[in-house]
């Protein structure tokens, strides 16, 4: 299997679609998946190998889309990064990570070259123009690369609020399931849906929820590469914009400037992680708008929420409250930590977490038992 090979598919059945869009730039999936393939043909050049780990530090431009699905269809391992690191942050992934090739944005070159030098890495800068000529003349990697379902895809990094940033890897089987529900069972995308990308592609959220649902839908996703509340509300009407994917201080921004707005007729928003968005001072922003939270009898309220089908079940140690325990699912948890300085990996085991008929495997995330 391969974590790129929906974007093979969405090619074929409809190459003149668009998949992305950055203002006036439209990017087809004919021209996505051609490009992916000279980025593993130039990876090839630079003497990647499967399971060699390939470091990019773009912000959301569609030269993240060509390098990330290039990566894998040559069998390597992503290693996404912010692209405002600083140098001593960029020689701490890459040294961490084991990446020795670092494909960077122009504007923020001088940091990756610096960080690069100190782990002894190559960088590759990403220009736009000069980026897609250097892959015109690579070879075409036009084969997928075959990987197990439990090989690393990617590998991406904790916040690190505390301590330095943990590498949790990904495999194909993890972010495969990840997109397969995004876009099948909580989104329900089609190819006519257009996902504002506003979120990091460096990140978990905007990697599974925007581009890797949007190319496995046949989806248009449209880029943003700085949120900026005016750019994000003008994009939602001129671009057609039906699912809305961000966190809440992104929603929050966005009211503020909105009150002079045109409605979005989009129709699916949706919303991960941080404190929840101000929902009085939003109303009268949102004239209209209804406050719904689901709740269930077997619901527990709690950051985690209800998890999705084959999410998670929280194997407590005991039935005392705050008794530690681990998140479980089946094929969408991370397989490991890499190991930091001074410190073991932390590889859970799959026989560690049990449910009704069969193990499931262990996250590397914690979790506290409150029983009802």
């Amino acid at each position: 299997m391969n974590l790129a090979s929906p974007l093979v598919s969405s090619a074929r059945i409809h190459p003149d679609r668009a998949a992305l869009r950055l203002e006036d730039a439209v990017v087809s999936y004919r021209t996505l998946d051609k490009g992916s393939a000279h980025m593993a043909g130039l990876l090839h050049n630079h003497g990647v190998k499967p399971g060699d780990r390939v470091a990019i530090m773009l912000p959301n431009v569609p030269e993240f889309a060509l390098a990330y699905f290039g990566v894998l269809r040559a069998g390597g391992i992503v290693v996404p990064m912010n692209p405002l690191l600083k140098s001593r942050e960029v020689a701490y992934y890459l040294g961490n990570s084991g990446a020795r090739l670092l494909f960077a944005w122009h504007a923020f070159a001088d940091e990756a070259r610096a960080g690069a030098q100190q782990a002894e890495g190559e960088v590759v800068v990403v220009s736009p123009g000069a980026f897609e000529s250097l892959l015109t003349s690579a070879p075409s990697g036009e084969d997928l690369a075959d990987r197990h379902e439990d090989d690393t895809a990617v590998i991406l990094y904790t916040s690190g609020t505390t301590g330095q940033p943990k590498g949790a890897e990904l495999t194909h089987a993890n972010l495969t399931r990840n997109r397969d529900i995004v876009a099948g069972e909580l989104l329900q995308l089609t190819a006519d849906d257009v996902i504002f990308g506003g979120l990091p592609l460096f990140h978990a959220f905007g990697q599974t929820c925007t581009l890797n649902a949007a190319v496995a839908s046949g989806a248009c996703l449209t880029l943003l590469p700085r949120f900026d509340a005016g750019k994000a509300l003008g994009i939602l009407g001129e671009h057609g914009v039906t699912v809305f994917a961000g966190v809440p201080p992104l929603g929050s921004g966005s009211d503020h400037g909105s009150r002079a707005a045109d409605p979005w007729p989009g129709r699916r928003p949706t919303s991960c992680g941080a404190a929840d968005p101000r929902v009085a001072s939003s109303r009268s922003a949102t004239p209209g708008a209804a406050s719904v939270r689901r709740v269930r009898p077997d619901d527990v309220a709690g950051t985690p929420g209800r998890g999705t089908s084959a999410l998670f079940a929280l194997q407590a140690q005991d039935d005392r409250r705050g008794a530690p325990g681990a998140v479980c699912g089946m094929r969408k948890v991370p397989q490991g930590l890499l190991p930091r300085p001074g410190r073991p990996a932390q590889m859970p085991a799959a026989s560690s977490c049990r449910g009704r008929h069969r193990r499931h495997p262990r996250s590397p995330e914690a979790a506290r038992h409150r029983p009802r």
